[in-house]
């Protein structure tokens, strides 16, 4: 029996998924996601970006999770599996939390971009017409996101026993997915990591 086709990914199929629970040691503790940014939250950035996009915004945090509700998504999740074991495990929170047709697709972007374009799934969807896969990230000037990207919903299984072998890199991950890297070398800016107070500041006086 052949495999039944994808649905390419459009906003009624995709859910936004905004990476928020990390520890921030280099932002001093304080959780980046609440961070202001020109006048609003790093994180409300990011949601207000992917509410444009997607049927609707999962936050993945493991505190403040009415902050993060305050700003307009329809849920917060914590980690599944303890120890911090980063980006991936939001994936696998998610791969517990969702529902069958809940989804398709998941388009993750981290709580620290707070200039996320509003056309991304835009430009993975056209990377699907061409080559379609299961998996996509972003390269901006030659660097790879790891963790923007777009995630079909079929391989959201592979992530816990991924973590569970030892493995924490999610590029390591993605590359096991076979994944499709998009070029997205005009306002590459658009993908900064506001990493400290010091890359806030920097990006404000840009």
């Amino acid at each position: 029996m052949q495999p039944m086709p994808m649905d390419a990914p459009s906003k009624t199929n995709t859910l936004g998924l905004v990476l928020a629970g990390g520890r921030a040691t280099r932002m001093g503790g304080v959780n980046k996601g609440l961070v202001p940014f020109k006048g609003k939250p790093m994180a409300a950035w990011v949601i207000d970006a992917l509410l444009q996009q997607t049927s609707r915004v999962w936050v993945s945090a493991n505190r403040d999770h009415e902050d993060f509700l305050s700003f307009g998504v329809d849920r917060v999740l914590s980690d599944c599996l303890k120890d911090f074991p980063g980006p991936l495990a939001a994936l696998d929170s998610v791969n517990e939390a969702k529902k069958p047709g809940d989804f398709s697709w998941v388009l993750m972007v981290p709580c620290d971009v707070p200039l996320v374009p509003v056309d991304l799934l835009g430009r993975f969807r056209d990377a699907y017409e061409d080559q379609p896969a299961k998996a996509y990230i972003v390269s901006a000037r030659e660097r790879q996101h790891n963790t923007i990207g777009l995630i079909h919903h079929s391989v959201l299984d592979t992530v816990r026993p991924y973590l569970l072998r030892g493995d924490r890199k999610v590029g390591l991950w993605f590359t096991e997915q076979k994944c499709v890297v998009v070029p997205w070398d005009e306002k590459a800016g658009c993908f900064e990591n506001l990493n400290t107070l010091e890359d806030v500041d920097r990006l404000l006086a840009f």
